[in-house]
């Protein structure tokens, strides 16, 4: 069976990260096989002077609405009613900021988060990657992997069977090189 394909965009500052973050989202979704699709520029009829920052959904707006993709840009965003947000996503597409995070290990976190999202996860309460991160303390205890109820989403959602023993092993594989 063929993985499902992710396309990666970026904003040039966040070039670098893209590499660590595509191993992070194999990880996590191991059928899902991500594409570097390429630099995508912000553009500044979604800015909000008077915030200093980015509409999120307008943003989102600019991504193609027929392919599974996600776009890591370097700009604080928002969503009116939050001062700010890491990431956002619609049925797939996802948007995540590089802006906030202290470390690549919590963006690729908020990268992964919102990824699930596009393939129809929802927020978990349990210790799971799925877990909502309102401040950086929440985002940096949470874990980079889902929990056993969200790993059984995922199986149906993408063509290959997950083995979470497996998942584990290859997540604490990865943590010793960030």
């Amino acid at each position: 069976m063929q993985d499902k394909l992710l396309n990666i965009y970026w904003q040039e500052q966040c070039a670098e990260m893209v590499p660590e973050i595509s191993e992070g989202l194999k990880v996590v979704f191991p059928g899902l096989e991500p594409f570097y699709a390429g630099s995508k520029e912000v553009p500044s009829e979604n800015y909000d002077p008077s915030r200093y920052q980015y509409d999120a959904l307008g943003l989102l707006q600019h991504l193609p609405e027929e392919e599974l993709s996600v776009w890591i840009v370097a700009e604080d965003i928002y969503h009116p009613g939050y001062r700010y947000l890491y990431g956002a996503a619609l049925p797939n597409k996802a948007i995540v900021s590089s802006f906030r995070p202290d470390t690549l290990d919590e963006l690729k976190k908020e990268v992964c988060h919102e990824v699930g999202h596009t393939l129809g996860l929802e927020h978990c309460r349990g210790k799971c990657l799925m877990h909502v991160s309102r401040n950086g303390k929440e985002l940096e205890k949470k874990p980079l992997l889902l929990c056993r109820r969200c790993q059984k989403t995922m199986e149906k959602a993408l063509p290959k069977t997950v083995d979470l023993k497996d998942a584990r092993r290859r997540t604490s594989f990865f943590k010793q090189f960030s």
